[in-house]
């Protein structure tokens, strides 16, 4: 009960947030969650022995997220959000004569020297690995770097696909066609999460993986799977979007999105631990919650940038 009420109130808190006009809010929410996440990970990898250095990853992490939604890649993908959003971010950010944004005679273009902030962030936390007393580069700062690009980079594609411009309607109501995306994301993986767990308890016989995640079944895969297909799909027909590819996206989420799970129980599995943490009643901690976006997200983005032709 306490595992469906939880539910209950992150989704409500996830819908609530991923329709509102401003991507701002949800762009906060995602970089809480990866920072929350990402703290969640290296304390528990510290029982392995390993020394994550906090500040690089959770400052790599920003940088990831930032970049994933003032990426120069808009420009070539979207241009319209370009000449929308550029302009709004010279309004805020010009200071003595530096703007950051898209370079334009002899303004400064900050987006452009994120690769260099990320080098220059690599150096410095060898630069501190140098300086502890007992040096293990490749366990602590392998183990660094691990967790920003498998939460801070993966997990920032959400925000990638909440700015993705071009609307939609739902029942007759106009909305962002990022907010649908989002949705659908969001829709495929409790789906497939929830009926997984449920159908499992009750008709699971066949164990996927005994040794890494004991408690998945594949009639609980299966039955996550078909969830995935047909929630995705009446998502997608409500939201108007092009059910080719509503199809397409729901078929390889439900797969994408227990081999998350997997991962993540594979990854426990090797700390020694069932839970990253129980902030979250009847779920764990926020990474336990969120394991299974961190694949999901990164494809459908990757997908719709890719048939964004289509999908116009």
């Amino acid at each position: 009960m306490k595992r469906v009420i939880s539910g209950i109130i992150l989704l409500l808190l996830a819908i609530f947030v991923i329709f509102i006009p401003n991507t701002i809010p949800l762009t906060c929410l995602v970089g809480l969650l990866a920072v929350w996440g990402l703290s969640e990970l290296y304390k528990n990898v510290s029982l392995m022995g390993c020394k994550p250095i906090w500040w690089l990853g959770i400052a790599t992490t920003i940088v990831f997220l930032v970049g994933s939604v003032f990426s120069h890649t808009y420009d070539l993908i979207m241009p319209e959000l370009t000449e929308k959003i550029i302009p709004e971010i010279n309004n805020t950010f010009s200071f003595y004569g530096f703007s950051y944004a898209i370079p334009n005679g002899d303004e400064m273009d900050v987006i452009s020297l994120i690769p260099a902030i990320i080098t220059l962030l690599i150096f410095l936390g060898f630069l501190v690995e140098f300086f502890r007393g007992e040096r293990h580069p490749v366990k602590n700062i392998g183990a660094t770097l691990f967790g920003t690009i498998y939460i801070g980079w993966l997990l920032s594609h959400i925000a990638s696909l909440r700015i993705i411009d071009g609307t939609t309607t739902f029942f007759g109501h106009e909305i962002a066609l990022g907010s649908a995306l989002v949705m659908l994301m969001v829709v495929c993986t409790c789906a497939t999460d929830t009926f997984a767990f449920f159908i499992g308890k009750r008709f699971g016989k066949h164990k996927i993986s005994p040794k890494s995640s004991p408690n998945k079944t594949w009639e609980g895969s299966i039955g996550g799977w078909c969830a995935c297909v047909i929630f995705g799909c009446l998502w997608g027909y409500a939201a108007s979007l092009p059910m080719i590819h509503v199809i397409v996206i729901s078929v390889i989420c439900g797969v994408l999105s227990q081999l998350g799970d997997l991962t993540e129980s594979s990854i426990k599995r090797e700390i020694g631990i069932k839970d990253f943490s129980n902030v979250i009643p009847g779920h764990g901690g926020v990474l336990d919650r969120i394991d299974s976006m961190l694949f999901t997200a990164p494809f459908i983005y990757y997908y719709v940038i890719t048939f964004m032709s289509m999908l116009n």
